[in-house]
C-alpha cells in the first residue's frame, strides 16, 4: 500500500483566487462539490478523476475543502504533529446512520416464528465465530475461513500461530458483552489486548503492556518496508489513553455525539495511537464492538463487520492513511466504517428472508420425516448443500448449544435412518458424512401423474 499524494494548500488557493467560490455558487460546480463529499474523495482520488475543462482540480479541491470546513467537530485526539483529529457529517452520512439506527437499536428482530431462540443463539454464535476469524486474519492469521470455523465448533485445539490468535479473538469478543456495564480504562483496555495476544507474541512480557521507549513500533507496508505510519511516542501514551477514555466515556468536552460515530472514532484513536507492540488493530476492533454494545446496540452481536473490512483491506488501510494525510480530517475512517456496518446490516436482512424459506423448507421436511428434530432438519439442509462437510458429534454440540448426548442421538439418529454415514478416525472421534442417497431421498416420493 502506498503512501496517498499529499493534497495541494487549498487555503493558498482560496486566498489568492475566487474560482473556489465561483464553483460552490455554480450548479454545476455544486454536483461536483456535493459528489465529492457523498463519497468523501481524498485528493489522491479526485485528481485521478475528470474535472471540468474551466477549472482545475486543484481549484475544484478547494471548494470541497470549503465545504468541508464549514462545521467540523474535534474530538480531542492530536496527530503526532500537534493537529488536532476533527471530522464532520455530511448528508449521506445521516442517512446511513438513519439506517443503521433503525437496524441496530431493536426496531427489528429475528421474526422467525417457533424458532426465535434457537435460530437467534445459533446465528449469534456463527456470527461471533466470523468476527474472530475475519478480524484475526486481517492481522494476518494465515488459515483459511473452513479451517477456522471447524476448529472453533469443535473446540479442537488451535494448532498453529493463526489459529491461536483466531481462538484468542473468539474468546474476547464473547466476553465483551459482559464487559459492556464498565467504564472504559486503560486497565479495561489492556485487558483486552491481553486476552487477544496470549500465546501469539515472541515476547509474553509484551501481553497486556503498554509500550516503552525501548520498542520501536511503526506501521509499515509488508511488501516493500515503506513507513506508512509512526505513532505518538511512548512517553505521550498514558496522558492520550486517559483522553481516550474520557472520550469513550462522555466526560470530555466534545458535545454530543452519534453514538455509532463516537465507536468509529474510538477505533480510529487507539488505531492511530498504536500502545502495544502488537494486537493495536485486533484491541481496536474489539474496543468498536464494545462500545457499540454499550451504547444499547444489542443487535451489532449479529453483525460480523471484520468480515465486510477483510473484503476491502486496502480501502481499510487507505481510510486510515487518508485522515492522517488530509489536514487530520478523521472523516474517511468514519465514512468507510459506516458502509462497512450497513453491509453487514443489509447481509442480515438477505439472512433472515433466507431463513424464511429455510423454515418453510423445514416444515415440509418434518411433514415428510416426522421423526426428525430442528437441529437434525438443519443438519441435513447442510449436508445437501456441501456433500463433502464433515459433522462431529463435538461441533454439532457447540453450534446448536446441547449436550453431548442429545449431540450423539441427533446425528446417529440419522444414521439408524440411512441419511447419514459415519466413520471413525483415528482415535476415538466419529465424523458424519450425507449419504449418497441423501438428495434424493429429502425431495420426497415421486408424485403420481394424474390421468386426464
Amino acid at each position: 500500500m502506498k503512501l496517498p499524494e499529499r493534497p495541494p494548500d487549498w487555503l493558498e488557493l482560496v486566498r489568492t483566487s475566487s474560482e473556489p467560490f465561483q464553483i460552490v455558487r455554480d450548479p454545476e460546480g455544486r454536483k461536483i462539490v456535493q459528489r465529492a463529499n457523498a463519497e468523501y474523495w481524498h485528493w489522491d482520488q479526485l485528481r485521478r478523476r475528470p474535472s471540468p475543462k474551466r477549472w482545475k482540480r486543484e481549484i475544484v479541491w478547494a471548494a470541497v475543502k470549503l465545504a468541508r470546513t464549514a462545521q467540523v467537530h474535534e474530538i480531542g485526539l492530536r496527530s503526532t504533529a500537534g493537529e488536532p483529529f476533527w471530522f464532520w457529517l455530511p448528508q449521506h452520512v445521516l442517512e446511513i446512520l438513519h439506517e443503521i439506527d433503525l437496524g441496530l437499536a431493536g426496531t427489528i428482530g429475528f421474526n422467525l416464528p417457533e424458532s426465535a431462540s434457537r435460530d437467534r443463539q445459533r446465528y449469534l454464535v456463527n456470527s461471533l465465530m466470523e468476527e474472530a476469524i475475519a478480524s484475526s486474519q486481517i492481522e494476518g492469521a494465515a488459515t483459511t475461513r473452513k479451517v477456522a470455523k471447524e476448529m472453533l465448533r469443535s473446540k479442537r485445539q488451535p494448532r498453529t500461530h493463526g489459529e491461536r490468535m483466531i481462538v484468542n479473538n473468539y474468546r474476547t469478543i464473547r466476553m465483551l458483552s459482559d464487559l459492556k456495564d464498565r467504564p472504559l480504562s486503560v486497565d479495561l483496555i489492556t485487558e483486552m489486548q491481553r486476552s487477544m495476544t496470549v500465546g501469539t507474541l515472541d515476547n509474553s512480557d509484551d501481553e497486556g503492556r503498554i509500550r516503552t521507549a525501548r520498542d520501536h513500533v511503526r506501521v509499515v507496508d509488508g511488501r516493500d518496508g515503506e513507513v506508512l505510519h509512526n505513532p505518538p511516542k511512548a512517553r505521550e501514551l498514558p496522558g492520550r489513553l486517559e483522553s481516550l477514555c474520557k472520550f469513550a466515556n462522555h466526560e470530555s468536552d466534545t458535545g454530543f455525539l452519534h453514538p455509532v460515530v463516537r465507536a468509529i472514532l474510538v477505533h480510529f484513536w487507539l488505531a492511530y495511537d498504536h500502545p502495544f507492540v502488537d494486537g493495536n488493530g485486533r484491541t481496536a476492533r474489539a474496543l468498536f464492538y464494545w462500545l457499540m454494545l454499550r451504547n444499547g446496540y444489542w443487535m451489532f452481536e449479529f453483525l460480523p463487520i471484520s468480515r465486510i473490512i477483510n473484503q476491502a483491506p486496502v480501502k481499510y488501510g487507505r481510510a486510515f492513511l487518508y485522515a492522517e494525510s488530509d489536514e487530520s480530517d478523521a472523516t474517511y475512517f468514519i465514512m468507510f466504517h459506516l458502509r462497512a456496518i450497513r453491509q453487514a446490516l443489509r447481509d442480515l436482512h438477505a439472512y433472515l428472508d433466507r431463513r424464511q424459506e429455510e423454515i418453510q423448507e423445514a416444515r415440509r421436511l418434518v411433514r415428510v420425516f416426522p421423526n426428525l428434530n430442528h437441529r437434525q432438519v438443519a443438519v441435513l439442509r447442510e449436508a445437501v448443500s456441501d456433500p463433502r462437510r464433515e459433522f462431529t458429534i463435538a461441533a454439532h454440540q457447540s453450534e446448536y448449544c446441547v449436550s453431548y448426548g442429545t449431540a450423539y442421538a441427533d446425528l446417529t439418529g440419522l444414521v439408524k435412518q440411512r441419511m447419514m454415514v459415519r466413520r471413525r478416525l483415528q482415535g476415538r472421534q466419529w465424523v458424519f458424512f450425507a449419504d449418497d442417497d441423501l438428495a434424493r431421498r429429502l425431495r420426497g416420493p415421486k408424485r403420481a401423474n394424474r390421468v386426464p
